[in-house]
């Protein structure tokens, strides 16, 4: 397989995985084998960084405001005195 052709693969992989939601789902390392990026693809690979990254960037700050409105929520209920809601591993932030 050509480096062109093996890159294009690996690109095509990353852009479905950026494109069906998975992002940070999965470590993603190179193939050991794959060879030095082809310059024909360069401004691929990096308009497909600059989409994960800004995806990187939504995710946390989603994160952070839902952790916002736990924080807030949690704050309410203690200073009502009912009692805190439990928390579960699929809470935990």
């Amino acid at each position: 397989m050509t480096a062109v052709a093996a890159w294009t693969a690996v690109l095509d992989e990353l852009e479905h995985t950026l494109t069906a939601g998975a992002v940070g789902k999965h470590t993603w390392a190179p193939p050991a084998d794959l060879p030095p990026l082809p310059g024909q693809l360069v401004a691929r690979a990096e308009a497909l960084l600059e989409r994960q990254q800004a995806v990187q960037r939504e995710l946390a700050a989603e994160r952070d405001r839902v952790g916002a409105e736990v924080d807030a929520q949690r704050r309410a209920t203690r200073s009502s005195g009912a009692p805190a809601p439990a928390t579960g591993p699929g809470l935990a932030l």
